[in-house]
């Protein structure tokens, strides 16, 4: 069904961003987060 894989695409998006934030601050580790 469709609830389902929409629940795949909400988490997905989670992980990611929490990914994508992890890896922007370790980068950018000097700067004090916002």
């Amino acid at each position: 069904g469709g609830i389902p894989l929409m629940l795949a695409w909400i988490v997905g998006c989670v992980a990611l961003t929490s990914i994508v934030m992890a890896v922007i601050a370790a980068l950018d580790g000097r700067s004090p987060p916002s």
